[in-house]
């Protein structure tokens, strides 16, 4: 199964905000600007996208412009929720707060939100459900945390080694992952 994976375009949000689930629009330009990019993109496969706004509008777009088969949505591509610090700046989050994260980045429970390792368990249930369903090549349209996660669980190594800052993973990327 090979898997294009497609980080959404900029989203428009005030920089220093914390956002993972916040369903935020795009800064103007970015659309367009990702379009072009992905013109690399295979054509004609079906895509699932994570339902936030600034995925959503880019599958939109390539079906609309004939480079997609269908676009479904799947929840589990959704970026780390960070509940209670949605949309707050980091400062104002507290530095106490933000530490006690980095302290456990695997396991810590933001109030309201998820863990790492909550992030990484419904990737892998997505990807083995993708994998059960015999689809071959798929477009995924998704949030760097989560394509950061697929290419965690590819390399095989232990959950105390992902990373939510790297790869580095420009908006509008494309990279191929093979299973």
């Amino acid at each position: 199964m090979t898997l294009f994976l497609v980080r959404h375009p900029q989203p428009d949000v005030v920089p220093g905000t914390c956002y993972g689930r916040l369903d935020v629009g795009l800064v103007p330009g970015a659309l367009e600007a990702s379009l072009a990019a992905l013109d690399a993109l295979p054509r004609g496969l079906a895509c699932v996208t994570s339902p936030a706004r600034r995925c959503r509008e880019l599958a939109d777009a390539l079906l609309a412009r004939g480079d997609l088969a269908t676009v479904r949505d799947d929840p589990r591509l959704l970026e780390m929720n960070f509940g209670d610090w949605e949309g707050r700046h980091w400062d104002e989050i507290g530095a106490d707060a933000v530490d006690r994260w980095a302290r456990d980045r695997i396991d810590h429970v933001i109030p309201g939100g998820e863990s790492a390792r909550q992030v990484l368990a419904r990737v892998a249930a997505f990807v083995e459900d993708t994998a059960r369903s015999g689809e071959r090549d798929l477009v995924v349209i998704a949030h760097a945390g989560v394509i950061r996660s697929l290419l965690h669980l590819k390399s095989g190594q232990p959950v105390e080694h992902w990373r939510f800052d790297a790869p580095p993973l420009a908006y509008g990327s494309i990279t191929r992952l093979d299973f």
